[in-house]
């Protein structure tokens, strides 16, 4: 249920350390979650989500 997304983004991303990725309709954010970790800690990894039940999902994990 944490996946109401439309895809695997980060399954076809070359992200590489030091970059700065915006995920858009993150949802429950777990793209976001696996982009920081390829990003590292020099990167950045934002997750924006404007629907109330994203938002909703999101506030629970």
């Amino acid at each position: 249920m944490a996946s109401l997304g439309c895809g695997n983004p980060t399954a076809l991303a070359q992200l590489h350390a030091g970059e700065i990725i915006l995920d858009l309709g993150s949802g429950g954010g777990i793209d976001v979650l696996l982009s920081a970790q390829r990003v590292g800690p020099t990167g950045k990894a934002y997750g924006l989500d404007m629907t109330d039940e994203m938002l909703t999902l999101a506030k629970q994990k």
